[in-house]
């Protein structure tokens, strides 16, 4: 008896679909892609998310790549009259030479390879500790784990904690929500106040200027609309309540 092996192939494959039977007897399909046939493009920029091509991130823009390129340029022996770049597009302070602080990394070492260095005279106790607790929090003691979606919880709760003693206010570890990064948490909390409408009825934000070049970034992504009022140098960088008067929709 014949056993058929099914399975749907898109549109665009279809052409290049044949069925050819196995000496085991099943109906095998495949694909026949011929070096004489140019592949189309699926995504280009013509059918892309026009919104994402209006997004503008000055932090990467044309300035740091020309960096970069004056980097290769200098590694390769061409003379300038200055010896390094100083990046001042973000603030790494790694890439600036700053030292990292040395408790973090123990932790993050310890988590990650706890069979080894638990043991290891090179750690002191309390980052062993630290790193005991995260991975008592973790599924199966591993980092490597999946956490909620909210973060792995004992690391909430020192932040809650931190929180708590820092402000004076109690913090519930169920209200913290760890991301990525500072730029993932502003996107995160600018999709939810998005109305997805276009037109008078996009959702409108203001922003101060100068800004950080994620928010126009995210603005331009999401399909909002950038309300700017300005900061006044002079006055350490705070808003006049005239500032806020000309912003408008």
């Amino acid at each position: 008896m014949m056993r058929l092996s099914l399975f749907h192939a898109p549109k665009w494959m279809c052409a290049r679909t044949v069925n050819s039977v196995s000496a085991l007897g099943h109906m095998n399909g495949t694909c026949r892609f011929h070096a004489s046939n140019k592949r189309q493009k699926v995504l280009s920029v013509d059918n892309m998310n026009p919104f994402v091509k209006n997004m503008e991130y000055a932090v990467r823009g044309p300035i740091v790549i020309r960096a970069g390129e004056i980097e290769e340029e200098l590694k390769k022996g061409i003379k300038k009259n200055f010896k390094d770049v100083i990046r001042a597009n973000i603030g790494d302070c790694h890439a600036t030479g700053q030292k990292p602080l040395t408790f973090l990394r123990q932790v993050v070492a310890l988590c990650t390879d706890p069979d080894r260095l638990m043991n290891s005279p090179d750690y002191p106790k309390d980052a062993k500790e630290r790193a005991k607790r995260i991975l008592n929090g973790c599924g199966g003691q591993s980092i490597g784990a999946y956490s909620d979606s909210a973060g792995v919880r004992v690391i909430r709760e020192d932040v809650a904690k931190y929180i708590t003693e820092r402000d004076g206010h109690p913090s519930n570890p169920d209200d913290i929500f760890l991301c990525t990064g500072a730029s993932d948490g502003i996107k995160t909390i600018m999709k939810l106040m998005m109305t997805g409408k276009d037109g008078a009825e996009r959702a409108g934000v203001m922003i101060p200027i100068p800004q950080y070049p994620l928010y126009t970034a995210t603005i331009a992504e999401y399909n909002a609309y950038p309300i700017s009022y300005y900061l006044d140098e002079a006055n350490a960088w705070k808003p006049h309540r005239s500032s806020f008067i000309p912003a408008k929709y």
